[in-house]
């Protein structure tokens, strides 16, 4: 892997080349299932009450 230069970044070709391998720098959406909002966790003493 190359360095980064701090000021300038990394070269078009580097960038587009890592995006290519790795894919875009993005956090996956998890969602809840909607059973599981409504049943609560185990334990809870209200189940499908909000966050307390």
């Amino acid at each position: 892997m190359s360095k980064t230069d701090r000021t300038t970044g990394r070269a078009a070709a580097e960038a587009q080349h890592r995006l290519q391998l790795s894919g875009a720098n993005a956090i996956k959406e998890v969602r809840t299932p909607r059973w599981r909002q409504l049943l609560g966790k185990p334990g809870d003493r209200c189940p499908g009450c909000s966050k307390r």
